[in-house]
């Protein structure tokens, strides 16, 4: 009878205080101040901004550098319409190392319920010791409610692209704007 009421006492405390979703399945969220914030998995680490000489807000990235991604707010979009900016990241990535777009598209993708244009292109790099890398890189602009824009770029190597693509969606998607107007 008393680990009856125990388990009774167990679960009605469990439903009084949840607890919460984030924190159970390990994300957490990084905020730059007055413009955007989103979530990533507690076991990728995230660097600030170090200096006042570079636009990027926010560098993330797991393991040994096995997924990079940066995130660069802007108070104002960077082009005037979905194709212009689908134009300026194709241009991005093109002019990479022997850049080549794979897939591109304005409509595949909403964040904040607006369009988020994107590319998905290979490049070379080299490692260390000079030896070439084959890498794949995502771009997109994710529009913000209050007319603010964060491009993101994820890179990683082709054997890992595709194995962190679904985590690296998910951070996207939470891109969010912290501005009091958004």
């Amino acid at each position: 009878m008393k680990s009856v009421i125990f388990i009774a006492s167990m679960i009605f405390l469990a439903l009084l205080f949840p607890i919460n979703v984030g924190a159970q399945k390990g994300w957490k969220t990084f905020t730059v101040e007055d413009e955007f914030s989103f979530q990533y998995p507690s076991n990728w680490n995230v660097q600030e901004r170090e200096n006042r000489f570079t636009s990027i807000d926010a560098r993330l990235d797991y393991r040994n550098n096995d997924v990079q991604m940066t995130f660069e707010g802007s108070p104002v979009g960077l082009a005037n319409t979905d194709e212009e900016m689908l134009q300026a990241l194709k241009s991005y990535v093109e002019n990479k190392d022997n850049g080549n777009v794979f897939e591109s598209g304005i409509d595949k993708q909403m964040n904040n319920n607006k369009t988020a244009p994107y590319v998905i292109g290979t490049f070379s790099a080299k490692s260390l010791f000079g030896l070439p890398l084959n890498a794949v890189d995502l771009v997109t602009a994710v529009n913000l409610p209050n007319n603010g824009q964060v491009i993101v770029q994820y890179i990683a190597n082709e054997n890992n692209f595709d194995k962190y693509l679904p985590k690296v969606k998910q951070i996207v998607s939470s891109i969010s704007s912290t501005n009091s107007t958004g």
